[in-house]
């Protein structure tokens, strides 16, 4: 029975130790930032969290269009879209989902920031 017991805190023990997330678990710790473009990597993650049905894939109902570069650009102008991505201004995006990674929010800033666009 003690050993059982021993067993059983050990694994126990080893169990809470283990609180690496997915993004340190299956990361390389390189964010590439350099070879990012607009229509490779920018477009693929803003339409499947940003520009869809009902949020930003069109003026209504949130009046930013980020489903084109020019729409995207224009709010990034503003400083809203920073403050949103990085969940330091009031409005945390994308709405209703976690916070992106802090490469994909460096990947996306960089990228608007250079006027990547389609390259």
């Amino acid at each position: 029975m003690k050993k059982i017991l021993a067993v059983a805190l050990v694994v126990l023990g080893l169990a809470g130790c283990y609180s690496k997330n997915n993004e340190d678990l299956y990361s390389s710790g390189v964010c590439d930032t350099t070879v990012t473009t607009y229509a490779a990597v920018i477009k693929p993650i803003i339409d499947t969290r940003c520009a869809i049905s009902g949020c930003h894939n069109g003026p209504v109902p949130s009046g930013y269009d980020l489903s084109t570069y020019a729409g995207l650009q224009s709010v990034a102008n503003t400083g809203k879209l920073k403050a949103s991505i990085t969940w330091e201004g009031p409005n945390h995006m994308p709405k209703d989902m976690p916070k992106m990674d802090e490469c994909t929010i460096n990947q996306i800033l960089t990228s608007v920031h250079r006027g990547a666009q389609n390259n």
